[in-house]
C-alpha cells in the first residue's frame, strides 16, 4: 500500500494482482513524506535493486486506532501497524476524509478463475507435494480468493479506479497520466516465478471448481463483468 502525498495518489494493495510489483515500481516516485508499507525481505531486496524506495512513515498513532485494533492492543498486546494489505475503509480512516476526497485512489483487480490458480501455485508452493486445486479451494488456504472487500465497504466500492489487471500497459498509462507521474511506471518481476504452468485456467479448472470460484468472488465478476473464458 502507498500513500503518495507528492503525487496525490493512493494505491490500494489487492492479491494476486501483481501488487507487490506495483509496490516496487510506485516507490520509486515517493517522496521522503510519503507512506510505504514494507514487504517480505525477498521483496524489499529486489526493491532496492530496482531503486526503490523503502518502507518508511507506516506508525500508527494512537488517536488512529480502530476499536478492532484497540481490543486486540489490550487482549493480546498488538500493536496496531500499517500493513500492506489494508482495506480502503481503514486507509481512509487513517488519512482523514479530506486527504481521501482529494487524491486519486485506485487498486487492480483480476480475472478470478486465473486469479485463483495464480493463489493456488503461491500457497502451495512449499508443499512437498500439492494438494489438489478443490481440496485448496475448499481449505482456509483460499480465504483470500476475493478481493472485494479491500475495495469496498457496506458492498459500495469506495475507491476512484478499479483497473483490470489484464490491461495492464493500458492501466499503467492511465495510472501516469491520472496521478502527473513523469512516466509510465515500470514492473519488476515480483512473485511470478511460483506458477509452474503457463496453461490457461480453463485447462485447469473443472466445472464444480469453475462454479465455487464464480460463487465467491460473485460481486467482482458482476462489478467488472468478468467471463469464464476458454483460451
Amino acid at each position: 500500500m502507498i500513500i503518495s502525498h507528492k503525487y496525490k495518489f493512493i494505491f490500494i494493495k489487492t492479491k494476486k494482482t501483481a501488487g507487490t510489483s506495483m509496490d516496487i515500481a510506485l516507490s520509486k516516485f515517493c517522496g521522503p513524506d510519503d507512506v510505504i508499507t514494507p514487504l517480505p525481505e525477498k521483496d524489499e531486496k529486489l526493491r532496492k535493486k530496482v531503486g526503490g524506495r523503502p518502507p518508511q512513515n507506516t506508525k500508527v498513532e494512537w488517536p488512529n486506532y480502530t476499536f478492532q485494533e484497540w481490543s486486540r492492543l489490550l487482549r493480546k498486546k498488538r500493536i496496531p501497524k500499517c500493513d500492506e494489505h489494508w482495506k480502503a475503509w481503514r486507509v481512509r480512516w487513517w488519512v482523514g476524509r479530506k486527504i481521501w476526497k482529494n487524491y486519486y485512489k485506485f487498486c487492480f483487480e483480476r480475472n478470478p478463475w486465473d486469479k485463483a490458480i495464480s493463489l493456488y501455485y503461491w500457497r502451495t508452493r512449499n508443499m512437498n507435494e500439492r494438494i489438489r486445486l478443490s481440496r485448496f479451494l475448499r481449505s482456509s488456504r483460499a480465504h483470500r480468493l476475493s478481493n472485494f472487500k479491500l475495495y469496498s465497504l457496506f458492498g459500495r466500492v469506495i475507491i476512484d479506479r478499479i483497473y483490470k489487471f489484464e490491461n495492464l500497459n493500458q492501466a499503467l498509462q492511465d495510472l501516469a497520466k491520472k496521478t502527473n507521474l513523469p512516466k509510465k511506471p515500470k514492473l519488476p518481476r515480483a512473485k511470478a516465478s511460483y506458477r509452474e504452468t503457463q496453461k490457461h485456467y480453463s485447462d485447469l479448472i473443472d466445472p464444480r471448481d469453475k462454479k465455487f470460484i464464480a460463487n465467491r468472488c460473485s460481486r467482482e465478476i458482476d462489478l467488472l463483468n468478468y467471463k469464464f473464458e476458454d483460451k
